[in-house]
Formats: structure tokens, C-alpha cells, sequence
């Protein structure tokens, strides 16, 4: 499959809600395709769907390089 055509309308986000505890691998639809592929806000998601991944801090930089790599492919903005 089509990457871009995959990414048109996905998004991603590692959302921390506590200091020092890992955060949480978040996928969703959503409905602009100009919305950041990663980083994406949250009122941005018209569903979503948190994974039981955590993700420490330290690790997260993993993710924001390869969703750089996919929203490149996909014409999207990284947040």
C-alpha cells in the first residue's frame, strides 16, 4: 500500500500526562489532512485509540524521527 495514501488520515502522539512516568503511544483518524501526522493535537482526532505501549522519555525521540520519516512521504507536517 501507498504510504501517503496510508497517512492521509492518521495520526499519532506520545502523550504525557504525568512528569517522570512514561506516556502513551496514541493512534487516530483524523478528519484534516493538513493536521500534524505526529504530535497531533488531541481535539484533532476524531477517534482514537490508546494502545497498552508505554513509552518513557527517553524513547520518544524514536518515534518523532520515524513518523518525521513517514509524514515526509505523506506530504504531512511533524509537530
Amino acid at each position: 500500500m501507498d504510504p501517503a495514501a496510508l497517512a492521509r488520515g492518521t495520526g499519532a502522539l506520545v502523550h504525557y500526562r504525568k512528569p517522570g512516568r512514561p506516556g502513551e503511544l496514541i493512534f487516530g483518524a483524523v478528519d484534516d489532512p493538513r493536521a500534524a501526522l505526529y504530535g497531533t493535537d488531541l481535539a484533532s482526532f476524531g477517534y482514537r485509540s490508546t494502545l497498552a505501549v508505554r513509552v518513557p522519555r527517553g524513547d520518544e525521540p524514536l518515534f518523532r524521527a520515524y513518523f518525521t520519516e513517514v509524514a515526509a512521504l505523506a506530504g504531512r507536517p511533524v509537530i
